[in-house]
């Protein structure tokens, strides 16, 4: 391969006369000035949300990246963001639109028209209903887990028995 892949090249370039140093010779990048917003927006134009979806997304964008404003065309990666922030993203945008969205599918379509394309698009983002086990408060849960510790090996294999039985049918 003779390029990086867009979601590997660096976001914006900042042109610095000299590098912030600490004491012991590393860089102190705190001390780094930010990329000026115009470097952020690589096609420079701004095109507003177009739908509830795509604001919604937008919005999770802009929170996530700390940037003030994302548009349909913009892409997740020229703005700044990387893979830990991409995990951020699928998580409140499970929060707030209660859609399963598979980290790989911000990297294959990093804009916020893609991304609610694919959320919008045939029920295939969508997620699924809450099967047996749904989301409870998290005492109920300690509890329950605890109770699971305390069981003998065969008493857990008899309980996964009952549950597979159960799934297929059969009692």
């Amino acid at each position: 391969m003779e390029s990086l892949p867009e979601y590997m090249s660096p976001s914006a370039f900042v042109l610095l006369d000299k590098l912030p140093m600490l004491t012991n010779g590393k860089v102190n990048r705190k001390a780094l000035p930010p990329p000026d917003q115009l470097l952020r927006r690589p096609g420079g134009e701004y095109i507003a949300p177009r739908n509830e979806i795509e604001s919604t997304v937008a919005g999770v964008f802009a929170e996530v990246l700390g940037v003030d404003q994302v548009g349909a065309e913009d892409n997740f990666f020229s703005l700044g963001g990387h893979s830990l922030l991409a995990m951020q993203v699928v998580s409140r945008i499970l929060e707030k639109l209660k859609v399963e969205l598979p980290v790989q599918t911000l990297f294959e379509r990093p804009t916020v028209g893609a991304v609610s394309r694919f959320i919008a698009s045939d029920g295939s983002g969508w997620a699924e209903s809450p099967g047996p086990i749904t989301r409870v408060n998290r005492l109920v849960e300690e509890e329950l887990l605890e109770r699971l510790d305390r069981l003998a090996d065969e008493e857990v294999d008899e309980l996964l028995r009952d549950v597979a039985g159960e799934e297929r049918g059969g009692q």
